[in-house]
């Protein structure tokens, strides 16, 4: 069975690569396709449709011509009998062909499907860019049912699935390295005497931070900030003394220390899936989360986390107040998150890839 792993980006690490490199694992003798990608950020020989010595945040400006580079590409896997796309909304568009083609769509693409106006702040880039995004849309949703199956990452995307392509999805959520990120041993089973609350993801607009910025400049409350990005300048101004950038953490063991002291991890983006809730959980910290998305499905309100209606700083400070009354246990967050562990991912995604691939060849015989 020759197999190929289609992947739309390898430009930075984050819960989408981390799936890849399980894929990886679990298929180690495939080819690995990318629209564009870099070795430094997975070690393993990759076959990329454009220039990658680009810098990532050029790839934005080139989306038009993505939909021929797909189109193409599907001459090249011809040779496969199985091909394993792992998408955010690009390589699950390849033609269909004499290869059974099983689709792990992480979230149908964003930037087409009600979420620009997160990724394009400028309003007269928007009415530039309209006329492309509106052509790539319909092209968007032509190709997506050329996967002969999809998985996705929790129901909240399975139902966009079903929506967008008329197509059904087996949900396998993605998992966390639950023997990386565990509670620490010397701090309390109650996490009421930390000393701050914790946010952690790339800084962007789409993630919101600005809103919790305002929660806490109003609260007056300590907040630690982990991760970077082309925000981080606009948001430290706004921020008041009381909020700490950190940057990027490298090593996981010094973020799992970082979730294990904070009070809370709060989230405030409607996400796909949300890996950083299940991180938090996994070091017994308790979320507190906005009620939409994946955190539905992997918060438990009252026991894991709590939850705010609104993507607003007077909801989440509404909500603060109500979870600083409340007790939550570091065991029942863990014992949550071991749900979410890589050997569970990699037996059900394999056992599910397997059965697929042979009704698929049953059905390709007759």
């Amino acid at each position: 069975m020759k197999t190929a792993i289609l992947h739309d980006f390898i430009l930075q690490k984050g819960g989408a690569e981390r799936v890849l490199e399980a894929l990886l694992e679990i298929y180690p003798e495939c080819d690995l396709y990318t629209i564009a990608g870099s070795r430094k950020i997975i070690d393993y020989p990759q076959k990329s449709l454009m220039n990658s010595n680009l810098l990532p945040q050029h790839y934005k400006y080139l989306i038009w011509h993505y939909p021929a580079l797909i189109e193409n590409l599907g001459n090249q896997l011809e040779k496969y009998d199985l091909i394993i796309s792992s998408s955010w909304g690009w390589l699950k568009s390849i033609p269909k062909g004499n290869y059974c083609h099983i689709c792990y769509l992480h979230t149908p693409n964003r930037y087409l499907h009600g979420k620009q106006n997160d990724y394009i702040k400028n309003p007269i880039v928007r009415a530039i860019s309209k006329p492309v995004f509106n052509k790539i849309r319909k092209w968007d949703l032509k190709t997506g049912s050329n996967p002969d199956y999809y998985i996705t990452t929790s129901e909240y995307v399975r139902k966009q699935i079903k929506e967008l392509y008329q197509m059904d999805a087996r949900v396998i959520h993605p998992f966390v390295d639950i023997e990386q990120f565990k509670p620490i041993d010397h701090i309390s089973q109650e996490q009421s005497t930390s000393e701050y609350y914790l946010a952690v993801g790339r800084l962007v607009p789409q993630k919101k931070f600005d809103i919790l910025i305002e929660a806490f400049n109003q609260n007056g409350k300590r907040l630690v900030l982990i991760g970077d990005g082309p925000d981080r300048n606009r948001l430290s101004k706004i921020s008041k003394l009381n909020i700490e950038f950190i940057g990027h953490v490298e090593s996981q063991e010094k973020l799992a220390e970082y979730y294990g002291l904070a009070k809370a991890t709060i989230f405030v983006p409607e996400e796909p899936f949300g890996m950083v809730n299940i991180e938090s959980q996994s070091c017994g910290t308790p979320v507190i989360a906005f009620a939409g998305g994946g955190a539905l499905e992997t918060v438990i309100d009252g026991k894991t986390g709590m939850f705010f209606d609104e993507q607003t700083p007077q909801a989440i400070n509404k909500a603060i107040k109500k979870f600083e009354k409340m007790i939550f246990h570091q065991k029942i967050c863990r014992d949550n998150a071991i749900k979410f562990s890589k050997t569970v991912y990699k037996k059900q995604i394999s056992s599910y890839i397997e059965s697929k691939y042979q009704d698929w060849v049953k059905i390709s015989q007759n």
